[in-house]
């Protein structure tokens, strides 16, 4: 087996780097959402509370594809 140049390795940190940060982010944005959307709910006003829900879905499947995006080049 021959064994991974430096550089590879330090590109394949990198991109997990990068990954592990977009993925936090994406969480934070849904655990303001979701704060919101309980805010909302106890407030009587769920005008907005389907968009949230929405950008909550999308930030959930961009999660999960860089995951296995991750896993698939790992």
């Amino acid at each position: 087996m021959t064994p991974i140049p430096p550089t590879l390795r330090q590109q394949q940190n990198t991109v997990l780097s990068l990954v592990t940060l977009f993925v936090m982010a994406f969480l934070c944005l849904q655990l303001w959402l979701l704060v919101e959307t309980l805010e909302m709910a106890f407030h009587s006003t769920t005008a907005s509370a389907l968009p949230a829900v929405l950008v909550s879905a999308v930030c959930a499947l961009a999660s999960w594809w860089l995951w296995r995006l991750l896993q698939r080049r790992v």
